[in-house]
């Protein structure tokens, strides 16, 4: 996910975004002042070097803890309004204001760089939102409670997957394109394949039917290059 504990791994991570970013209400002071050649390509896997990394689509923003360890108000109204709030850990939030809660449209950036521009509810993040890393990987979707959850678009350097996501996984239909211009449409089941889909691995072969854990299971076409062969006759000698 995004910052340091964002990247893809070859562990699966869960979102923890510890009751919504912002836990509750805001305690302020106010300051006036490559494919592998005869493998299948597993796209639970699908690194193409054979390796064994998941797919971790769910953004850690565990640093996004509450604002309770005391959170100055520099500007505006941070109980009922608009205004900005800067906590002692760097962290600042720049938006609207309900009952002391983050709540409406806002911006919040954190010390590592990792920005979050969108609706908040209650202090979590909640409803369309985008979430961007200092090194490009990006999220514009839908939130809930907290969790990326919904229909949306994750894009890093050498992946984009458009669709639809349950607690932060690909889960249900989606498009999943890779740089080397593989590419997935179909159903996913918690950030696996599965189900009916169609599977191009960008080079004129493919697989369309179904799949199971990531690979080709059951009925289904495969597709092939048929290449065109010349046998020349000998020349005769005169």
């Amino acid at each position: 996910m995004f910052g340091k504990t964002a990247m893809l791994s070859e562990q699966m991570v869960y979102p923890a975004l510890s009751n919504g970013g912002l836990d509750g209400r805001a305690v302020c002071r106010n300051n006036k002042g490559p494919r592998d050649r005869g493998k299948e390509i597993n796209y639970q896997t699908a690194t193409g070097d054979g390796h064994v990394k998941k797919i971790c689509i769910a953004f850690l923003l565990s640093a996004l803890l509450p604002f309770h360890l005391y959170a100055a108000c520099v500007e505006g109204d941070c109980r009922n309004g608009s205004g900005r709030l800067e906590s002692e850990d760097g962290r600042v939030y720049e938006g609207w204001f309900k009952d002391g809660y983050l709540w409406g449209d806002g911006k919040l950036i954190l010390p590592d760089g990792l920005t979050y521009t969108g609706q908040f509810v209650r202090g979590k993040l909640n409803g369309i939102g985008t979430l961007e890393s200092p090194d490009g990987r990006r999220y514009e979707g839908q939130f809930r409670d907290g969790v990326i959850d919904g229909q949306g678009i994750l894009a890093a350097d050498d992946f984009e997957y458009d669709g639809e996501f349950s607690l932060g996984r690909f889960h249900g239909q989606g498009t999943l394109v890779y740089a080397d211009g593989r590419r997935y449409e179909g159903e996913f089941r918690n950030n696996i394949i599965e189900g009916r889909g169609k599977l191009d691995y960008g080079d004129g072969t493919g697989f369309e039917g179904f799949f199971r854990n990531g690979r080709p299971h059951g009925q289904g076409v495969r597709m092939y290059i048929l290449s065109l062969i010349h046998i020349s006759e000998p020349t005769r000698p005169y």
